[in-house]
């Protein structure tokens, strides 16, 4: 693992099969185009070529990929800061065309640096981001200019301006969408694990819809219309109903792990609550029970 500075643009690919070219990060500390100006694109993956994000810090200018399934682009499951501003065309400094094979590795993205830029997918059938940080200088904004934007963790804002260039781009957040600066969403209609609002602006007149297994709403949503819409509680019948898992999915250096639930009893007879055991044989029983009492039985 080395760190790779590249003050100018690089590009992966020509051009052909995959995995023509390909650049491996590995757990390298990484900075392609930093703070790159517009007009160039300072990561361009085309096709044939391959980003292998690993699990470092990566510092990129802007982001482009051909429209192509053998333009692959993954980035790293750290922290990658896009911090630089269009490229070229003046008005994309985030690009995925719908072919390409993307993952968002799992890692944060952070864009920063004192330009406004769009980010735009072709496509939105898959989770296009996980975490993403906005620091964005003074009034520079993160535009969403296209549907359907997925990000599968969290949305925070800490400074610059959330906005939807059309006025009516709904997008996903599945985590939290946390605002400290400002959010101009129009009639845009999002749907949230939850959302945050602590800044100096929120604006919207579309629908957000709360969803999953529990969330939270907090501060002035403007017009917004508000819809919680969460999973629903399981209701057990108390005799044939019950809940199931063959592999309990635990930490898998020493197998400690925990589970949480509440439950309201309404028979005084014996009532199991949980049970586990190993599978290939009758050691390692654990179960909780009431009888009157909770017993905890291992």
């Amino acid at each position: 693992n080395k760190i790779l500075t590249v003050t100018g643009a690089t590009t992966i690919g020509s051009g052909g099969a995959a995995n023509h070219a390909k650049l491996t990060c590995n757990a390298s500390t990484v900075s392609l185009g930093s703070d790159g100006a517009s007009g160039t694109w300072w990561l361009n993956v085309l096709q044939g070529g391959t980003f292998d994000g690993g699990t470092g810090t990566h510092t990129i200018g802007n982001l482009n990929t051909a429209d192509h399934a053998d333009c692959i682009v993954t980035l790293s499951s750290g922290t990658t800061d896009f911090n630089g501003e269009q490229g070229t065309g003046g008005t994309y400094g985030f690009k995925v065309f719908a072919a390409v094979t993307w993952s968002h590795g799992g890692g944060d993205a952070i864009f920063s640096g004192s330009a406004n830029v769009y980010v735009w997918f072709d496509d939105s059938t898959v989770n296009t981001f996980n975490n993403v940080t906005i620091n964005k200088a003074g009034n520079d904004e993160f535009r969403i200019p296209t549907e359907g934007v997925i990000i599968a963790g969290d949305l925070r804002n800490d400074l610059g301006k959330v906005f939807t260039t059309s006025g009516n781009n709904p997008f996903t957040v599945k985590g939290t969408f946390t605002n400290y600066s400002r959010a101009v969403l129009g009639s845009s209609n999002i749907t949230v694990g939850g959302v945050r609002n602590v800044g100096s602006v929120f604006t919207a007149t579309g629908t957000i819809t709360v969803a999953g297994t529990g969330g939270i709403l907090e501060g002035n949503l403007d017009d917004a219309i508000i819809n919680v819409n969460q999973d629903p509680v399981l209701t057990l019948d108390g005799s044939a109903d019950y809940l199931t898992a063959t592999t309990a999915d635990f930490r898998t250096a020493d197998t400690a792990g925990s589970i949480t639930g509440w439950f309201q009893s309404s028979s005084a007879a014996v009532n199991t609550i949980f049970a586990a055991a190993d599978t290939a044989g009758s050691a390692y029983n654990h179960f909780v029970y009431l009888d009157e009492y909770l017993y905890v039985v291992h």
